[in-house]
């Protein structure tokens, strides 16, 4: 079979996007299937990473909150929650986000644990 350049462009593109960090990493949040032991671990995992920005309570209003550029995002906000897609989140957890003092988190946490992030900020604006 000959190769063409466009069939090659497309099996590139595409093992490009099947072998990034984080290839595998759907996480149970791109089906909405967190559970309470995945929003248990998040807890813990938010307490020790994200609280000093966030908050305890993921109010937003940690003990650095007023030194950054930006206000940390206040995850018991239920307008916040309508309309939030878990993948969204992930990225967000993962890239950090332009423009704010969020940073990336994809080089230190792996992918299971940014999930049970994902389920515990779900979780702070439901209750």
């Amino acid at each position: 079979m000959r190769s063409t350049p466009g069939r090659t462009l497309w099996v590139i593109m595409w093992l490009s996007a099947c072998s990034g960090p984080d290839a595998g990493s759907s996480g149970p949040g791109s089906r909405g299937e967190f559970g309470a032991a995945s929003s248990d671990r998040g807890e813990v995992s938010f307490l020790r990473h994200c609280s000093i920005c966030h908050g305890a309570r993921g109010d937003g209003r940690g003990p650095r909150a007023g030194s950054l550029s930006s206000t940390p995002r206040d995850f018991t906000n239920p307008v916040w929650r309508e309309g939030q897609k878990p993948e969204d989140i992930f990225r967000i957890i993962t890239d950090g986000l332009t423009g704010t003092a969020m940073p990336a988190w994809g080089p230190s946490l792996g992918p299971s644990e940014r999930w049970d992030l994902v389920a515990y900020v779900l979780d702070v604006a439901r209750e």
